[in-house]
């Protein structure tokens, strides 16, 4: 399992925690710092998780959730060289139990697999994150028309692209939900 670690600086002191974090590891560090006068002191009640700031592309962790072995290895191709760390499944079921053993700055999520689709895939990955964190999901999928796009974000995902699709316009989708200090992100995330 790859970890990456984060700091959490607060009221001028810091802890560092390796991921994954559990909550009462978090809010242990959070209460570690909150001795400032006029802060409240951290409870379970008040941290809100958040995924580490990404310095580059390189810190960036996908899955790739997609059943036809040549695109996965066109779309690795493309977002290794781009710097991404990518995990690959091949079916939706796949994708629900990867994305439950680990941390994953976005899910690139082909919309028709077997055993469990995107659509079904990403209502269980959002029914488990509940409203603790919501992973961005990005539809990939055959369909180009409006009424499948529509569809997508009506399922829960987050950003669409379809098939085929260049490097330029993967990588583009995938940087909207990329966070990193010089460039957060422009969408808005629950």
């Amino acid at each position: 399992m790859l970890f990456r670690s984060f700091h959490i600086c607060r009221c001028a002191k810091i802890s560092s925690l390796r991921l994954p974090v559990r909550r009462d590891e978090l809010c242990t560090a959070m209460r570690s710092g909150s001795d400032a006068p006029g802060l409240p002191p951290a409870t379970e009640e008040t941290v809100v998780l958040m995924r580490p700031l990404a310095t580059n592309a390189h810190q960036c962790h996908l899955l790739l959730a997609e059943d036809n072995l040549i695109n996965q290895k066109v779309a690795v191709a493309m977002l290794s060289n781009a710097g991404y760390l990518v995990d690959v499944v091949s079916d939706g079921a796949k994708a629900v139990l990867a994305s439950a053993a680990e941390v994953y700055d976005v899910i690139l999520m082909d919309c028709q697999m077997p055993e469990m689709n995107g659509y079904e895939a990403t209502a269980a990955i959002r029914h488990r994150e509940g409203t603790e964190r919501r992973t961005p999901i990005i539809a990939i999928t055959a369909g180009a028309r409006a009424e499948d796009e529509t569809r997508c974000f009506a399922e829960g995902m987050d950003g669409y692209l379809a098939k085929p699709f260049g490097k330029d316009a993967l990588l583009a989708v995938v940087a909207r939900f990329v966070w990193t200090p010089t460039t957060p992100p422009t969408v808005a995330t629950s």
